[in-house]
């Protein structure tokens, strides 16, 4: 056995760099077709999913809620500026899905960018509006696709995602969850908030529309169990209208109105749920399961030699992973200024040095973990101390580096101090898991099934219509609610 004593100035043994509330760095603003639905739960009230409280000066609150095990219906209450005619009908156009819609400004297609347009929203719509029943979306081929009623959906399950991920943090990127979307510049430069959010709803529908077709094109269909999930949308006595009424909604309708603004209503929830998953299911069961049969161990490790420069710099070692032991001995006293005194640390050297000299006299594995169980300041004392699994750059870095020191073999035992105390450790051994062939898998399967979708967008290229969008508009409705109520 090897016996070392060495000096830390760093956090004690769990990774501290991910704390859960930090303050992001950076947002991604496009996500892959399979981030796209959340689940959701329910709440048994009369309420949309998502409840906006309307106080006086009050943030946008968002509560999720979950009203299907399989999708999340996830808005605000508000509302959009549209002209109602009542005129469902759409001059002889026709969607995939065989409903006749409005064709609007058809130069449009494929030939408008999203930032041609400040403004999409509108403070009042219908369902039965001839703006929410214009089509948006055409395949290159000449079918068309998504109206502005589905484009609801997509648009602030967007929204709600990133609100969801973030929550107060969204300030930070300059988001102002009270101010109309279109009126704040994104994170994603040149474009508003509406326009991101917006953009990468779309961008991640094309991937899903390329999906969907090849599953058809395939003749792929939904197992019976997902395929009854879907259907029972539209069926007045299934459960999804139940769970419509227990929550106080009239119909589905109002339901899905209530959830994602008033331009939407359930034949809109369906289109998109039996796209998604049709989509999402042939990702899974066919592009992903082939591309992971396909690969071998050797070509996760040739993927991680080749990438091994970025891997290093992730701390991602080609090692396998180990087991440690630590009691960690904690200084009991700080200053004024929040820092352990002088005198905690020279008690807390010394205390740890007795346990340790304690151990020596007897030391075995069983007896390392008794001495954790009674004097670790960890959490896991009842462990005897022990971390298993524990993988490079999981733990601070001088920490890691000792775990991962060459030469380390079982029984290696010593003392290292961080700002939280000394840890008295003990190696337990190297563990039969391997993070760093977990992880060049993954990222393998990801860029080989990315090359499959990228080539599918290219198979079925789709044009959007920005001159045909409108988008109804929840927050600036809260604002205009709030403002009444001030008068």
């Amino acid at each position: 056995m090897s016996e070392e004593k060495e000096i830390i100035e760093q956090t004690p043994a769990e990774e501290v760099a991910e704390e859960t509330q930090a303050q992001p760095e950076e947002v991604a603003t496009e996500k892959t077709a399979e981030e796209t639905v959340p689940e959701v739960k329910k709440e048994k009230k009369k309420a949309a999913p998502v409840e906006v409280p309307k106080k006086k000066n009050s943030k946008l609150a968002i509560i999720l809620v979950i009203a299907l095990a399989v999708v999340a219906i996830a808005a605000v209450v508000l509302a959009f500026v549209l002209p109602k005619d009542g005129n469902k009908g759409g001059e002889g156009i026709v969607t995939s899905f065989g409903e006749e819609v409005h064709l609007g400004d058809e130069e449009g297609f494929g030939t408008s960018a999203i930032t041609d347009i400040a403004n999409y929203a509108v403070l009042e719509a219908s369902p039965d509006d001839v703006a929410m029943n214009t089509v948006v979306g055409r395949d290159k081929e000449g079918e068309y696709f998504l109206t502005n009623g589905e484009l609801q959906i997509m648009y602030w399950m967007e929204y709600y995602e990133f609100m969801q991920s973030y929550g107060s943090y969204a300030s930070l990127f300059g988001l102002d969850s009270t101010l109309p979307l279109n009126s704040q510049p994104s994170i994603d430069t040149g474009k508003t908030w509406e326009q991101m959010f917006l953009d990468t709803a779309l961008q991640k529908y094309a991937e899903i529309r390329a999906l969907y077709r090849e599953a058809v094109a395939s003749g792929y269909t939904l197992d019976e169990e997902t395929k009854a999930t879907v259907e029972d949308i539209l069926d007045p006595a299934g459960d999804f209208a139940k769970e419509a009424q227990s929550l106080g909604y009239l119909d589905t309708d109002d339901y899905v109105g209530g959830s994602f603004g008033k331009g939407a209503n359930a034949r809109d929830y369906y289109n998109y749920v039996l796209t998604y998953y049709t989509a999402m299911n042939y990702y899974q069961d066919v592009i992903h399961a082939n591309a992971e049969a396909a690969v071998t161990d050797a070509d996760v490790e040739a993927y991680y030699d080749e990438n091994a420069a970025t891997y290093a710099e992730e701390n991602v070692m080609k090692v396998n992973d180990i087991n440690i032991r630590h009691i960690l001995i904690q200084p009991t006293e700080k200053d004024e200024n929040g820092e352990f005194t002088e005198a905690a640390w020279a008690e807390a050297e010394k205390k740890a040095d007795e346990i340790y000299a304690l151990w020596q006299a007897n030391p075995t594995e069983d007896y390392f973990a008794d001495l954790a169980a009674e004097h670790t300041a960890d959490g896991n004392g009842a462990d005897g101390g022990l971390y298993t699994g524990v993988a490079t750059g999981q733990m601070v870095t001088e920490f890691n580096d000792w775990c991962f020191a060459e030469g380390r073999a079982k029984g290696d035992h010593g003392i290292v101090k961080t700002q939280f105390g000394y840890h008295i450790m003990y190696f337990s051994g190297v563990a039969e898991t391997r993070a760093w062939f977990d992880r060049a898998k993954s990222d393998l399967l990801d860029a080989t099934t990315k090359k499959e979708i990228d080539a599918l967008r290219e198979k079925y290229p789709v044009e959007y219509n920005y001159k045909n969008m409108k988008l109804y508009d929840i927050i600036a409705n809260l604002v205009v609610d709030e403002a009444t109520e001030a008068e």
